[in-house]
């Protein structure tokens, strides 16, 4: 028989965005900063179709900052959808994956044009970023770090995942996500 070997390098390219204000409704980095090609970016502006997003909160930081999530996404007309969730260390599982995957089934999103938001600290991003890469075959996820180690460590990375078998991160994929936007 033949044999030949397959080469496939892993390349992760992303926006990472420093913006002020991310939910002040004039600045519509959070929804539309991932679209790097000028004529998407203009057509997605001048349609007539309201966005939609999936947003996956930590339930602490959807306590403090939800109500303004929601009013931003309001303000800009958007369908939406946002699932608080406790991502701590100890809740860091494939259940709770598996809660954002059937969550994000039941919303409808369009895999190609409607990414998934992550917002809140490290376990959060690495939960998302996991079920993002198990939703229809990788579906891009966009992460908003809220914690100092999350804002210079999980931001910036393309490890996702949970923990199993009373081992951290023994599941997960490298999977970098569209972008990054810190406030």
């Amino acid at each position: 028989g033949t044999t030949w070997t397959v080469v496939t390098p892993i390349t992760f390219t992303y926006t990472v965005t420093q913006t002020k204000n991310l939910l002040d409704p004039s600045n519509d980095t959070l929804l539309l900063g991932h679209i790097r090609d000028t004529q998407q970016l203009e057509a997605v502006r001048s349609s007539t179709k309201p966005l939609k997003r999936f947003i996956v909160m930590d339930e602490v930081v959807y306590n403090l900052y939800g109500s303004q999530v929601t009013d931003y996404l309001e303000a800009r007309h958007v369908l939406y959808r946002i699932l608080p969730l406790p991502t701590t260390e100890e809740n860091k599982s494939m259940e709770i994956a598996l809660k954002i995957l059937e969550e994000v089934h039941q919303f409808g999103i369009d895999r190609r044009t409607e990414p998934i938001i992550a917002i809140g600290g490290g376990v959060c991003l690495d939960i998302v970023g996991l079920a993002a890469s198990l939703y229809r075959r990788r579906t891009p996820y966009i992460r908003v770090p809220t914690t100092l180690l999350s804002y210079i460590d999980a931001s910036v990375g393309a490890k996702t995942g949970v923990n199993f078998a009373n081992c951290k991160n023994k599941l997960g994929t490298y999977i970098a996500p569209v972008a990054a936007f810190l406030d």
